[in-house]
């Protein structure tokens, strides 16, 4: 039987931050990819919990963790975060596992807190040009606005559906067209409610990971790391 997956709050920075906790053992802390929330990674919280005793956090605006204060954060603010975030939890020497923006996050920790992980495990690290950077910032991310009519739901569910489809999503064609289907409808579904949770502040963190040269800061990594990725990553044309 798995360990069950439970739900807390940590009071850190002045702010609650939301995780789910799951096994017994050494710890090991999970960040997840924008827009999502910790929610993303249960599959792999369920493969870890017999193991060790996991600590999934919500990055700060999604999920159930408060948003930060600044307007136009970088990823060293959310680093900074996520290490009061592991003081207030009584987590030091940690291995921290990051997909996508959690794992611009992760990186970014291990420059400016070395002696708080041991290891780090990026997921689908992001390696982009500086036009690429500057094109998402700029498109690949509208504003999100509900509607009385409640189109904005259809309009959100089919820019998931994309995002599954094509990279970068608004470029729809057969050359940004991925080598994999979308996932399961249930899937979906799940994206859509994290998103739809963070509303139009689920730019924030994905600016911020779009603004931040991750080609300079992995080669001022101070811990081991292990650069990692999926087969079905949508991000696999930027992994090479």
């Amino acid at each position: 039987m798995s360990a069950a997956i439970t739900r807390h709050f940590v009071s850190a920075g002045g702010r609650q931050v939301h995780y789910r906790r799951a096994g017994s053992g050494p710890p090991v802390v999970l960040l997840h990819e924008s827009p999502r929330s910790s929610a993303a990674l249960t599959p792999l919280i369920k493969r870890l919990a017999g193991r060790f005793c996991v600590f999934a956090m919500d990055t700060p605006g999604y999920g159930g963790s408060e948003a930060l204060a600044a307007r136009r954060p970088d990823i060293a603010a959310y680093a900074d975060a996520l290490a009061a975030s592991l003081a207030a939890l009584g987590l030091a020497r940690v291995p921290v596992y990051g997909r996508h923006t959690g794992a611009a996050i992760a990186l970014e920790l291990s420059r400016r807190h070395p002696d708080v992980m041991t290891v780090a495990v990026l997921d689908g690290y992001p390696l982009f040009t500086p036009a690429e950077r500057e094109e998402f910032e700029a498109s690949y991310l509208p504003p999100f606005r509900p509607e009385w009519s409640g189109a904005h739901v259809a309009w959100l569910w089919a820019r998931v559906r994309d995002q599954f489809t094509f990279f970068p999503w608004h470029h729809q064609g057969p050359a940004a067209r991925l080598p994999f289907g979308p996932p399961r409808l249930a899937t979906l579904a799940q994206v859509v409610a994290d998103f739809l949770i963070a509303g139009d502040g689920y730019r924030v963190a994905y600016s911020t990971a779009f603004r931040y040269d991750t080609t300079r800061a992995a080669a001022e990594l101070r811990a081991p790391s292990f650069f990692v990725a999926m087969a079905d990553d949508v991000l696999v044309p930027h992994l090479e």
